[in-house]
């Protein structure tokens, strides 16, 4: 269910960043994709998951979605890698410590 939810989340995010771009600034909408992502995922887990929730830790785990995907979009506009694999790799870690700190249910 959460590997569903999480090629979901993703699909969903590249297709806010390039079909929708509410925004001005392609690190803008890759910042936001990563919000979006990040909420999505971080509602799911407290639903269904462990995990309780918390309006703190919830911004928590929006704002390091935001600092995720602009790292994919700074890598992407300066061409570091081919692969985009530090950018994800920021939003992989920033997230999982986001959820990991997010206080637990029974706690």
């Amino acid at each position: 269910m959460f590997a569903l939810a999480g090629a979901v989340s993703y699909w969903i995010g590249v297709n806010l960043t390039i079909y929708v771009s509410p925004l001005d600034s392609n690190v803008a909408n890759t910042a936001l994709a990563g919000v979006v992502t990040a909420a999505g995922l971080g509602l799911l887990v407290m639903t269904l998951g462990t995990l309780r929730f918390s309006p703190v830790s919830f911004a928590a785990l929006c704002t390091v979605g935001g600092l995720g995907g602009a790292a994919v979009a700074l890598e992407w506009l300066n061409e570091l890698t081919d692969d985009f694999v530090v950018g994800h790799l920021a939003w992989q870690v920033l997230t999982c410590i986001a959820l990991y700190y997010a206080p637990k249910r029974g706690t």
